[in-house]
């Protein structure tokens, strides 16, 4: 399917859909002629002739006759390229933002088990796998707090304020 421009003046072949989406829509390619209205024009002929002078005769059709139609557009299925606006952008940040907080958060969930039985003296690893997992938790708690600080400043923006 084609993909045009919010004007649907320029096809477009591979629009960057995280600043914009995508929707169905129609454009007119063409008309369908338009088909004047005609008469049926017939004929009678004479199929038998009698000897007291009687006739059989058939009506014989030269020209149907032909329905007036306007012409009609004629449309193909497009979809239309439509920029994200400055505030759908930040709604969109933030709802990505608050996934990666929630994908992280599991992740550090899932290794939960590890730092008990750590702490309990029955993990089984060694050291240097230890700091790993202590390094990426780490990490993970760092990013999860830039996320949600950007968050909260997101939401902050987006908070009117009262004269």
């Amino acid at each position: 399917m084609k993909i045009y421009n919010e004007d649907k003046t320029e096809e477009l072949v591979d629009p960057d859909l995280i600043l914009g989406r995508l929707e169905s829509d129609q454009i007119q390619i063409g008309e369908t002629p338009e088909i004047m209205a005609v008469e049926e024009v017939a004929e009678w002929v004479t199929v038998k002739e009698y000897p007291n002078g009687g006739k059989d005769v058939e009506k014989v059709i030269t020209t149907p006759a032909v329905e007036y139609q306007p012409s009609q557009p004629i449309y193909e299925d497009i979809l239309v390229y439509i920029l994200y606006t400055s505030e759908e952008l930040a709604v969109k940040q933030r709802t990505d933002d608050i996934q990666q907080v929630k994908q992280l958060k599991e992740q550090l969930a899932s290794t939960d088990y590890k730092v008990l039985k750590y702490v309990e003296g029955k993990y089984v690893g060694k050291d240097d796998e230890w700091q790993f997992i202590v390094q990426m938790r780490e990490g993970m708690r760092e990013q999860i707090r830039e996320l949600e600080s950007a968050i909260n400043s997101q939401v902050e923006d987006m908070t009117p304020t009262l004269p």
